[in-house]
């Protein structure tokens, strides 16, 4: 079988999985109530602001995108965290074959991903936890990929994803903490003294700045 061959398999494998995993979402949404949680993050799309109390503002909108195009229905608030999974179920995948990984090793990554009750549950949820997963999960894919590629270009997708992460809950801060400590003792801090980095820097800045000129307004409730 030749390369490109392989290459279209297991794309095709990926795909089927990422399709597994939208049908059991697909067809289980309705059989259960929402969590009270929901509700709140449903009252605050039909509040659109920068900032809230309890957590940043991109799980209002999420809501409101929903709630627009689908009404006020489990199926709308469910849609996001589902298709959120779908796009876990894609980086697990892609992450593997970044590390080398063969087809049943992508088959293995995945399938943990959809068969753990852990994240089936919190893929069912509209809470700020599943857009969570998904903004760690890619910005270590990302930063696999600055690393494998030492193209310091990619520090401005890292810059974009730790912003609207910020936005959807304040515990990336520490995740890119852990992130910024292993680069300065290991021998690819050097990626760290480029241009990019200070762009994605800014651009990080730029998205998070009106959540914290919301958070000064307020005297930081969070």
């Amino acid at each position: 079988m030749g390369k490109n061959q392989q290459d279209h398999t297991t794309f095709f494998i990926i795909m089927l999985i990422a399709l597994a995993k939208l049908l059991i979402h697909f067809l289980t949404y309705d059989n259960f109530e929402l969590h009270r949680d929901a509700y709140l993050y449903y009252a605050q799309s039909e509040h659109l602001a920068w900032g809230f109390v309890a957590v940043p503002p991109s799980i209002a909108v999420f809501g409101k995108m929903a709630t627009t195009i689908f009404g006020n229905t489990n199926f709308a608030l469910r849609l996001f965290p589902a298709l959120i999974g779908v796009a876990n179920v894609l980086i697990i995948c892609l992450m593997v074959k970044s590390l080398g990984g063969k087809r049943i090793a992508i088959i293995l990554g995945g399938l943990a991903y959809i068969l753990s009750p852990a994240f089936s549950h919190s893929n069912a949820l509209f809470q700020p936890v599943s857009f969570n997963h998904f903004y760690w999960l890619l910005s270590g894919f990302l930063m696999l990929k600055l690393i494998q590629t030492q193209n310091p270009r990619y520090w401005l997708w890292i810059g974009l994803i730790f912003g609207l992460g910020f936005l959807n809950k304040y515990s990336i801060l520490f995740f890119y903490a852990a992130i910024g400590i292993a680069l300065l003792i290991s021998r690819h801090r050097k990626l760290m003294w480029s241009k990019w980095f200070l762009g994605a820097v800014l651009l990080g800045l730029a998205i998070i700045s009106p959540n914290l000129v919301w958070q000064f307004n307020h005297n930081f409730p969070v």
